[in-house]
């Protein structure tokens, strides 16, 4: 009698005697799935993932948060002779694959940037004619070159985890090489940057981008390519960073492509911030600074989506994590400054402002002592973010439309898939359940499950 085994060390055998019989002739080995039997399988589904997120943050709760792990895991420390080989081989491959999704996306007809003659220095066709072959060329080239930087990358993570001593400095070379594609290509994946240009455009017209969408500006050159989800909605971005880009269609004489241009370079210098900053992070936490460096910023949402896509969440991201490194040098009323321009830029950075406030006083403060600083760093943030509203003529609007974003349907936002799927598996059940409902739930659910750990991270912190 063979067994078969599972590969998994420590789980039972399946015996062939315990395997299920053939089934009769005439009738199916695949019966009909019955209702019950779809809701059994759903459920068993949902409990292995839930098991796989609570595994999950276990695992990431002894490797970043344990006391043992702050203090430096035990590992090799890596000799200066096979440094180049530790850092050399990844960074050519990784260019390669970069360069794979830049040529790929760059060509005619691609799907991943937009189409329009004009939009772009190159790869734009002079009409939007394009050829079926290419399409196939572009998607080979970008999924592959996007599936070899994931395998560069994540080999990258494990290697620096275990052989300490890789120089930062030598990364920051390969993050400079990686991103030099990302810099003269079209606004990648997304279209959000000729948003920020319309935006721009309005601002440097006296037109409130709280108030109006881009569809103001009638049909020109900043509006033909913001996608049509957003030709009516108003900005749900901070003052400063509307001011930076009103600025910014000011000094290029309202030219679509510079002002598209110069957000790409802010979006650059937002990542440049949090690579200046992650080492000194590192070394306060007592911790690997390549470890830390290729984590956060050779990861391909930073490469692709930040730099790739021109996002403004860059330079959140690159404010909040100076704000960060200066609270943890205990310099806390710098930090409230730098979390409160990252919230004058997007509103999720105000997190930052609270941590600021809470940690003031150190990690042994007790928490009835935490509280006045706490309140003081909250008004000093509103004060800053008031103060730019104010001088930018702008005013609050912007707080009354942060759901302007969940007005879209997304697979990418968590609570939106998971509403999809909900309501295709009701449907599939004949469970007459519409999909905004359970949007209500599910973005519910999202925000309690976020509160809740970030609670946990903070107390924790």
């Amino acid at each position: 009698m063979t067994e078969v085994v599972h590969h998994r060390p420590g789980e039972a055998h399946l015996m062939a005697s315990e395997a299920p019989s053939a089934a009769p002739p005439g009738q199916s080995r695949h019966p009909e799935p019955s209702g019950r039997a779809v809701l059994a399988l759903v459920g068993t589904m949902a409990g292995d993932g839930l098991r796989a997120v609570v595994d999950s943050g276990r695992m990431l709760r002894s490797r970043f948060l344990a006391p043992d792990r702050l203090e430096g895991p035990e590992a090799d420390v890596v000799d200066p002779a096979e440094r180049r080989n530790l850092v050399v081989r990844p960074a050519i491959l990784g260019f390669l694959a970069v360069l794979a999704v830049s040529v790929g996306a760059s060509l005619p007809s691609s799907p991943f940037k937009f189409e329009w003659p004009g939009v772009w220095f190159f790869g734009v066709p002079a009409t939007q004619a394009g050829s079926q072959w290419g399409v196939y060329f572009t998607l080979a080239a970008v999924y592959g070159g996007l599936v070899l930087f994931g395998r560069v990358w994540w080999w990258m993570c494990r290697l620096y985890q275990h052989r300490r001593g890789v120089p930062v400095s030598q990364l920051r070379w390969v993050f400079v090489l990686w991103s030099l594609p990302m810099l003269v290509i079209a606004p990648l994946f997304s279209r959000d940057a000729y948003s920020y240009a319309a935006q721009g455009e309005m601002v440097s017209h006296h037109i409130s981008p709280y108030l109006y969408g881009p569809n103001q500006l009638g049909n020109n050159a900043f509006t033909i390519p913001v996608d049509h989800l957003w030709q009516n909605a108003p900005a749900p971005y901070g003052p400063f960073f509307l001011q930076l880009d009103g600025f910014f269609a000011r000094i290029t004489m309202h030219n679509d492509l510079a002002t598209i241009v110069l957000l790409r370079l802010l979006a650059f210098a937002g990542v440049v911030l949090i690579a200046v900053c992650v080492p000194k992070l590192a070394s306060l936490y007592k911790r690997d600074g390549a470890e830390l460096f290729t984590l956060m910023v050779l990861n391909p949402v930073t490469i692709f989506h930040l730099i790739g896509g021109a996002h403004n969440d860059a330079l959140m991201l690159g404010l909040l994590v100076c704000g960060l490194t200066l609270a943890k040098a205990r310099r806390p009323v710098l930090a409230v400054v730098l979390c409160a321009l990252a919230t004058a830029v997007k509103a999720p950075a105000a997190l930052g402002i609270v941590y600021v406030g809470w940690s003031w006083l150190g990690p042994e403060a007790p928490i009835r002592d935490r509280i006045r600083p706490l309140v003081t760093s909250l008004l000093l943030g509103v004060g800053i973010v008031g103060f730019f509203s104010y001088v930018s003529g702008l005013g609050w609007g912007w707080v009354k439309i942060l759901g302007t974003p969940g007005a879209v349907r997304s697979w990418t936002a968590p609570t939106e898939s998971m509403a999809l799927v909900l309501t295709g598996i009701a449907h599939f059940l004949h469970i007459g359940v519409g999909f905004s409902g359970v949007l209500t739930g599910t973005r519910l659910f999202g925000l309690l499950t976020a509160l809740g750990v970030g609670a946990w991270l903070l107390l924790n912190s």
